[in-house]
């Protein structure tokens, strides 16, 4: 094999090993909304794996907060950030020592009126799903009322904004594991489960708005969201070798034209 058909092969390897790093790492980012009312609830550790999708490395952040540079499942950094408006918080509560299901859905962000809803605002998003990705949103509290409707819609985004409806005020209060997740189907007869999935979302950022609409005490509970179809951030070993062999591309195109 003579070196020019050598260096193509490597690199093709470089590319490809770069491909295989970033394609790796289409993950999920899950975000904790966290509440010291009621008993209050503890941040979630690295440890800690929760959720639909379970995943560990939850972000927790609290109402009136932001975080950036947000973990994926597999602890490498999303790009992300997100920034929670101020909101009413409570806890479930859930006995946390059960799992980190029960802990993560303990806190929640508590919006009560239909005037002052709940936005969190998702930023920086490396959207790595075709035809886009998914958010789960997790909706859960104390009390079992099901007069009680709240709206999830979604906006910002670059496809796939929309808006659904959770009628009830979802209540499980599991209290032995494993946790006990029912689907929110708003066409169907499921209405009140405690996690709703929206699908075909594209772009690097959306906001999502729980607004509280009918009910004695209306709500609309947000105790976290996990979105399901992202990637990490390049990592520096697999954008190097690209790097390198980039020079070496060019310094061969230069010898050979001198």
């Amino acid at each position: 094999m003579n070196a020019s058909k050598r260096f193509a092969l490597i690199v093709s390897a470089a590319a490809a090993a770069a491909a295989t790093a970033s394609s790796a790492h289409a993950a999920v980012v899950g975000i904790d909304f966290t509440s010291t009312a009621n008993g209050g609830q503890s941040a979630m550790l690295p440890g800690d794996v929760a959720g639909v999708v379970p995943q560990g490395n939850w972000n927790s952040v609290g109402a009136g907060a932001s975080a950036s540079n947000l973990l994926t499942d597999g602890g490498l950094n999303s790009g992300a950030s997100v920034t929670v408006g101020a909101s009413p918080t409570w806890s479930v509560p859930y006995d946390e020592t059960l799992g980190g299901d029960f802990k993560m859905m303990d806190g929640l962000l508590d919006p009560t009126s239909p005037t002052a809803p709940a936005v969190i605002t998702l930023s920086g998003i490396i959207d790595d799903a075709v035809p886009g990705y998914q958010i789960y949103i997790y909706r859960d509290s104390d009390a079992d009322d099901a007069t009680r409707v709240g709206t999830y819609a979604i906006s910002g985004a670059t496809a796939g904004n929309q808006t659904v409806t959770g009628t009830g005020d979802p209540s499980n209060n599991d209290a032995t594991p494993p946790f006990d997740y029912f689907l929110t189907d708003p066409d169907g007869p499921t209405e009140t489960g405690n996690y709703i999935v929206l699908s075909g979302i594209v772009g690097s950022g959306f906001t999502l708005t729980a607004t509280p609409t009918t009910g004695a005490v209306p709500r609309a509970p947000v105790n976290g969201i996990q979105i399901v179809g992202v990637a990490a951030v390049p990592e520096p070993a697999s954008v190097g070798v690209l790097g390198l062999a980039a020079v070496g591309l060019l310094a061969r195109r230069r010898l050979r034209s001198r």
